[in-house]
This record gives structure tokens, C-alpha cells and sequence, in this order.
């Protein structure tokens, strides 16, 4: 079971293995191969499906589950439902950047799927989904922090419109279908499988970037505040979601805490012990400025905790070197800022 450094959990000990779900997992990504372990900790049976052969480490965290690789996994997933008291919705899609980029590909990639998902569901009536959604992206640039569920919801990116459109569809399904369906709004989770190559993730680059020497690269003058939630925190929030039976259906998961870019760089520093190069470059036009989850729902309906980020970057620092990491050494140079940042 994943804990904080006091030993903090979402479910008791006494709990663990109290009605045990058989559980599909769709995705073995990031979150997905977080979320098995916590699962089976907790007595349940899980079948995790994935599109190709997870990464080692994250195949590793996958033990006690039953792996089903296939390129066609929609094709396996009607046999697979009708074993499924729960199906948990962790598949990837693009990084707001690839979203940005080319929205067309993005949209094409993640809409089918999940309406396909949610007609066979529709036809196992018994089977509730839970859909990993983005509460980093769906507010928008909200400047009433935290940000609760009831927060208007108005993205700013072709990321967060498209979570949006994923949340309505299961809402339609939700009302016509009677579809038992929630919706988790995931602030930004971090942790030591996270990739660090793509264009989400500023913790695991500051990783990267400590490990390899390189630059660091703040966009909007290092001033972006942003909720981040160590991942096995998620799991655990995610595991422990299926011992609550009465839940609304859309809930924010986060820290509740904010923290700016410029901060975390500081924080990374500390528990590596690196030393970074930083350039301040201009706010991209679909970054929002400042988002803080206000998670006081989950808190009262979970008994909801996490690590502080201090402890989860030392944590995450901690796995990366089991894993083989080490810094390396980074030219100082004074930090200086750019035009409007």
C-alpha cells in the first residue's frame, strides 16, 4: 500500500481485502502501472490490457495481475467485461503539446475508443467505469483558486477541450444508458516511470534535466502554478474509490496545494543535490496561469491524504536511483529572466 512519510493512507489496513472487485485496467502506462498494485494490495483481482509490452519498469509493478498485450485490445475487451466489476479508463493519449500540434490526430485517437468502450459497457450494465480525466486543463484559466467540481469548466487547449468532450460523452451515457460511471479530474501527477521526453511532466524533466546535465526550460517566467500529486498517491485515491459506493460522479484529485515552476526547480535541486542552467521563456498561449484543485470532496468521501511535494520529489529521487540515476554536474549561471516574463 502506498503511503506518505507519516504513514498516511486513503483506506485503513483493516479494510484492505474487505469486498474484493475483479478489476479491468485499461492502459499500462504511467498511471495504469501505478494503479495495479495498489489494487491487488488492496485483495482485488485485476486484468490489466495494454497495446504493447510495457516498459520494464513499469512491468514490474504490474506482478499478481493478469497482462493481456494486444495491438487490438477493443477486439479482446467484450470477452473481458464480462468478467469486470470495474473497468478503469487509464489508456494515454497525446501530451498537451501533440494535442496542440496537430488536434485532428488527437481527437481521432481518443474519442472512438472511448465511445466504443462505453457501448460495450452499456451493455454490461454491472460493470461501472471510472474515466481518468485532466483537472489541470478542463477549468481553464480560473483565477478562483482551488478549483472545485463545480468551477466552470472552459479549457483554453485542444488537450483540455477534448477531456471535456470525453467527460460529456460518459455524462450522456451516464443519463441515457443509466451507465455507472465516474469521473476522477487528475491535477498532475509525478513519479519515477513517468516518461520525461514528452511535453508533460515538468517534474520528471527536472529529473531528466539533473540526471543529464541539462538546461532547464520555464515557460510563463517560471511563474506557472500547478497542483502536482505524487502518482502513488493517485493510485491509492483510485484504488480506494471502489470501497465508496455513493460518490459523485465528477471529482477532483489533486494535492490541493500549488506550487510555481520556479519553486519546483528549487525543490528538485534540493533532493538531488543538482545544480541547474535555467532559461525563462514566455507563457505558451494554451498554458493556463495558475491551477490548484480544490479536493475537499474526495478528502470528506475518501478520507483523502498525500505526501507533500518535498517528500514525493525525495521519494520519486529515492526510486530513480534504485533504478540507476545519478546527477550530473550542471554549469551555474545566474538566473535571468526574458521580455514579459
Amino acid at each position: 500500500m502506498a503511503t506518505d512519510a507519516q504513514g498516511s493512507h486513503l483506506q485503513s489496513a483493516a479494510n484492505v481485502g474487505a469486498n474484493p472487485r475483479r478489476v479491468l485496467v485499461l492502459g499500462a502506462g504511467f498511471i495504469g502501472s501505478a494503479v495495479v498494485p495498489a489494487l491487488i494490495d488492496r485483495g482485488h483481482s485485476v486484468v490489466a490490457v495494454t497495446r504493447s509490452q510495457p516498459r520494464p519498469d513499469r512491468e514490474r509493478l504490474l506482478e499478481g495481475a493478469r497482462v493481456v498485450v494486444s495491438e487490438h485490445w477493443l477486439e479482446v475487451l467484450p470477452n473481458l467485461l464480462a468478467d469486470a466489476d470495474d473497468l478503469m479508463y487509464c489508456v494515454g493519449s497525446a501530451n498537451p503539446t501533440e494535442s496542440e500540434v496537430d488536434p485532428a490526430r488527437d481527437i481521432s485517437a481518443v474519442l472512438p475508443p472511448l465511445v466504443r468502450v462505453l457501448e460495450l459497457i452499456r451493455l454490461h450494465p454491472s460493470t461501472r467505469i471510472t474515466f481518468l480525466s485532466s483537472g489541470g486543463t478542463v477549468y481553464g484559466d480560473n483565477p478562483s483558486l482551488p478549483l472545485s467540481e463545480q468551477a466552470v469548466t472552459q479549457p483554453i487547449s485542444s488537450y483540455g477541450i477534448l477531456k471535456l468532450a470525453c467527460e460529456n460523452y460518459i455524462h450522456m451515457y451516464a443519463q441515457l444508458h443509466d451507465v455507472d460511471a465516474r469521473i476522477l479530474r487528475v491535477s498532475n501527477p509525478y513519479g519515477p516511470t513517468q516518461d520525461s521526453s514528452g511535453g508533460q511532466g515538468l517534474i520528471a524533466r527536472l529529473f531528466r534535466n539533473a540526471v543529464r546535465g541539462e538546461a532547464v526550460v520555464l515557460f510563463g517566467g517560471g511563474k506557472a502554478v500547478r497542483d502536482y500529486l505524487h502518482v502513488d498517491d493517485l493510485a491509492a485515491a483510485m484504488a480506494g474509490s471502489l470501497a465508496v459506493d455513493q460518490l459523485p460522479r465528477v471529482l477532483n484529485i489533486g494535492s490541493g496545494v500549488g506550487h510555481s515552476s520556479r519553486e519546483v526547480v528549487d525543490l528538485v535541486a534540493e533532493a538531488t543535490g543538482a545544480s541547474f542552467e535555467i532559461r525563462l521563456d514566455p507563457p505558451r498561449g494554451y498554458d493556463v496561469y495558475a491551477n490548484v484543485l480544490d479536493v475537499s470532496v474526495a478528502k470528506g468521501a475518501l478520507g483523502y491524504r498525500t505526501r507533500d511535494l518535498e517528500q514525493g520529489l525525495r521519494d520519486t529521487w529515492t526510486a530513480l536511483q534504485q533504478m540507476g540515476a545519478s546527477v550530473a554536474k550542471v554549469r551555474v549561471v545566474p538566473f535571468r529572466r526574458v521580455d514579459g516574463a
